[in-house]
C-alpha cells in the first residue's frame, strides 16, 4: 500500500530539523514537502547558522504577497497528505493554518513542538529583557487558550523533552498520542574521541558552547569555575560562542573566551576536552549535547535541558539541578577531577548513545509512529527516553 504523502510547516527550516526530515522521506518511502514561512531567522544568522542541506526534500517558500491564499490551496490540495507543524505557535499564520486543517476535516495533523518557557530570559538574545518578562508571566495561559482553539483534533504531538510531553498532557493531549522526540545532526566522520582518561598532571578541560546571553547560563558556569579553582583543583574553562563577552567576568588563570566556532564544526572542536557543560536555564532541546556526545565528550547539563534525557538513559555524562548556588555542577566538576573513573565511564557511554542520535534513527522512529497512528496501533518504544 501507498502511504500518503507528507506535509512538513516550519516557520523556519533549520539543520537539525532538515536532516531529521530527510530521513523521515527514506523511511516512509514517500514525498516530504516543507512549507516554510521565511529562508532565515535573522538571530540565527547573526549567531553563525548557515542555510541548511534540503536534498531530496520539496520545499515550498510561501510567496511575500497572497500567503494565506497559498496556504489554503496547500492544505486543501493535500487534505489526504499528513500534516506536521513544526513550532506553529511561534507564527501567527501557521497557527491559522493548524486551525484551518481542523476546520476543514483534515485526519492526519501532528505537531512537532518544544516545551514553552517561563523564563523572561529571550530564547536567542537579551533584547526586549521587559517585553520577555511579560511574556513569561503569560505564557501559560496563552497556551491554554491556543489548546482550547488548535489541540482539540490533533492526531499527535513529537513532543521535544519531557517538559514538552508534561506540558500538553496538562493542556488536554492525551498521554497515548504524544511521542517523545528531540533535535538531531550527523556525525561528523571521524568526530568521535579517542583521547585518553585525563592524566593526574593536567587541569580538567571544559568547555562551554553557545550563545553568551542569560538564558544559557554561562554566568553560574564561570562562578562554578572560580570555586572549583579556589578549592585547589585544576581546571580550565574554554567558552565558544557569539556574543559580548565583556558582560561577563573572567578568570584568565582559568576561563578563557575562545570566539565563535564555524557553524557545523563543533563536533571537531569538543573532541579535544574532557567534559561539555550546559547550564541553560531553559533549552527546549540543546543540539550541543548532540554534537559533545557524538564527538566522544561527556556532557554535564542542568535540568533544564531537553537533551538531558539523552543522559540519564545512556549515562554519558550528568544532569544537576540548577539553583542559585550552583551547588551540584561544583560538586560533580571536582567528582570528575578527583575520580578518574567517572569520566571514563561517561566517555565509554558516548558510544551506543551517539548510534541512537543518528538522523536516520529519528526518521525510522518518526515513520513508525506515523505508521503506528494511520494503524491505530501503540507507539514504538523511543530511543531516547
Amino acid at each position: 500500500m501507498i502511504r500518503p504523502q507528507i506535509v512538513s510547516w516550519h516557520p523556519v527550516l533549520t539543520a537539525h530539523q532538515s536532516h531529521t526530515l530527510k530521513a523521515l522521506k527514506e523511511a516512509w518511502g514517500n514525498t516530504v514537502e516543507v512549507v516554510v514561512a521565511a529562508t532565515e531567522h535573522e538571530d540565527r544568522r547573526r549567531q553563525g547558522w548557515t542555510a541548511p542541506d534540503t536534498t531530496g526534500l520539496a520545499i515550498i517558500s510561501l510567496p511575500g504577497r497572497g500567503r494565506w491564499r497559498a496556504v489554503r490551496h496547500i492544505l486543501e490540495s493535500r487534505r489526504d497528505a499528513i500534516h506536521l507543524f513544526g513550532s506553529p505557535f511561534e507564527n501567527s499564520l501557521f497557527m491559522l493554518a493548524l486551525l484551518w486543517a481542523q476546520l476543514k476535516g483534515i485526519e492526519q495533523v501532528h505537531l512537532i513542538s518544544e516545551p514553552y518557557s517561563t523564563e523572561a530570559a529571550g530564547y536567542l538574545s537579551d533584547n526586549g529583557t521587559s517585553l520577555s518578562k511579560i511574556k513569561a508571566k503569560f505564557r501559560p495561559l496563552i497556551y491554554k487558550l491556543y489548546s482550547l482553539l488548535l489541540l482539540r483534533k490533533i492526531s499527535g504531538v513529537f513532543a521535544i523533552s519531557r517538559l514538552a510531553s508534561l506540558q500538553y498532557q496538562s493542556l488536554g493531549v492525551k498521554e497515548s498520542q504524544i511521542a517523545p522526540f528531540g533535535y538531531f545532526v550527523p556525525q561528523i566522520d571521524g568526530a568521535m574521541s579517542h583521547q585518553p582518561v585525563q592524566p593526574p598532571n593536567r587541569p580538567l578541560k571544559v568547555i562551554f558552547v553557545g550563545s553568551l546571553i542569560a538564558i544559557k547560563g554561562l554566568d553560574g558556569l564561570l562562578e562554578s569555575v572560580d570555586r572549583v579553582y579556589a578549592s585547589g583543583r585544576s581546571i580550565r574553562l574554554d567558552v565558544f560562542g557569539p556574543g559580548d563577552p565583556n558582560l561577563f567576568t573572567w578568570n584568565s588563570q582559568h576561563s578563557i573566551y575562545r570566539g565563535v566556532i564555524p557553524f557545523g564544526l563543533a563536533q571537531t572542536v569538543i573532541r579535544d576536552y574532557d567534559v561539555l557543560v550546559l547550564p541553560s536555564r531553559y533549552d527546549g532541546w540543546g543540539v550541543v549535547v548532540n554534537e559533545a556526545i557524538q564527538s566522544g565528550t561527556p556532557v554535564l547539563c542542568s535540568n533544564r535541558v531537553g537533551a538531558g534525557s539523552v543522559l540519564e538513559k545512556f549515562g554519558c555524562g550528568r544532569v544537576f539541578q540548577l539553583d542559585d548556588s550552583n551547588v551540584e555542577l561544583v560538586n560533580i566538576l571536582i567528582q570528575l577531577i578527583e575520580q578518574s573513573t567517572l569520566l571514563s565511564s561517561f566517555r565509554q557511554a558516548t558510544g551506543e548513545a551517539a548510534s541512537k542520535l543518528a538522523p536516520a534513527v529519528a526518521g525510522t522512529y518518526m515513520s513508525e509512529v506515523l505508521e503506528a497512528t494511520l494503524n491505530r496501533r501503540s507507539k514504538p518504544a523511543c530511543p531516547w527516553y
